[in-house]
């Protein structure tokens, strides 16, 4: 079962024209496929995954070369609220009006093909990576995160916590590899995939480095089943490190603090975790 949250389309217009000529409503997120193929390089890099909203897990679809997933295999589950933001930041930003093939540059640039479905509208654009329409790319980033079961943090700093889904879990333990959140965690379930988000949200302070919000949101489908279930969940921090460079207009090296909260022990500030980009 779907579990639909209101209120989640957090993208805002690029242009006017976008807004006039893109989303189409409420998104309903079993309508929603998102499939991208990413080839070339360096490397020589070839595969293909899709985000499916219906069945709300992230899909390996052809692994030719350099990919950690099988064809046909569940990459990670994710959560109806991360596909609606999806959606909306395509749909926002005009996806239905940059549909297309924009070219290939040579030699070592990566090509993308993005294939975006809602319903019965296909739109499928193409093209490397220094050559699709600004905005995209960022998007595409965060899809190519998913295919490595990374799951990008959402940056949502006006929501609250009771918008989301609040399945009890524990927080063993919380690193930093890189630009990645490595969260080791304990649940109660095993009969159903859960759905984590890291979720971002309320005012940036003024300290330095600056500090801002986080928990995350943890929907256990209703899984009744009793298992202790202990796993590693990463979250990519990269959305939160283009959130913390456009609000300071710095492009250079920088650090932000999360005040992690903790399900446990119910304290904004029991595990800051800073990260430096």
């Amino acid at each position: 079962m779907v579990t639909k949250t209101p209120g989640l389309a957090f993208a805002l217009c690029l242009t006017a024209w976008s807004c006039a000529s893109a989303p189409l409503g409420p998104v309903d997120v079993e309508d929603v496929s998102i499939q991208l193929r990413v080839s070339g390089g360096f490397v020589g890099q070839d595969f293909t995954f899709v985000v499916d909203g219906g069945e709300l897990e992230v899909r390996g679809i052809a692994c030719v070369s350099f990919c950690e997933f099988e064809a046909g295999e569940v990459i990670t589950p994710i959560s109806s609220q991360l596909v609606e933001i999806l959606a909306s930041r395509l749909e926002e930003m005009g996806i239905f009006g940059l549909g297309g093939d924009y070219g290939s540059q040579c030699c070592d640039q990566i090509d993308y093909e993005l294939t975006y479905s809602r319903g019965l509208r296909t739109v499928q654009v193409r093209g490397s990576g220094e050559l699709i329409p600004e905005g995209l790319i960022d998007v595409i980033a965060d899809l190519v995160s998913l295919s490595r079961a990374r799951v990008p943090a959402i940056v949502a700093l006006v929501t609250n916590p009771s918008d989301w889904p609040a399945d009890a879990y524990a927080i063993d333990d919380v690193t930093v590899d890189g630009l990645d959140l490595v969260v080791d965690v304990e649940y109660g379930g095993g009969c159903s995939p859960h759905a984590m988000d890291l979720v971002i949200w309320g005012d940036w302070t003024s300290s330095d480095p600056p500090q801002v919000n986080a928990f995350i949101s943890h929907d256990a489908r209703g899984d009744m089943c009793d298992a202790l279930i202990s796993e590693t969940r990463i979250f990519d921090l990269v959305p939160l490190v283009r959130a913390a460079r456009a609000r300071s207009g710095i492009n250079g090296n920088a650090s932000v603090v999360l005040r992690l909260w903790d399900p446990v022990t119910q304290n904004q500030s029991a595990r800051l975790v800073r990260i430096d980009y």
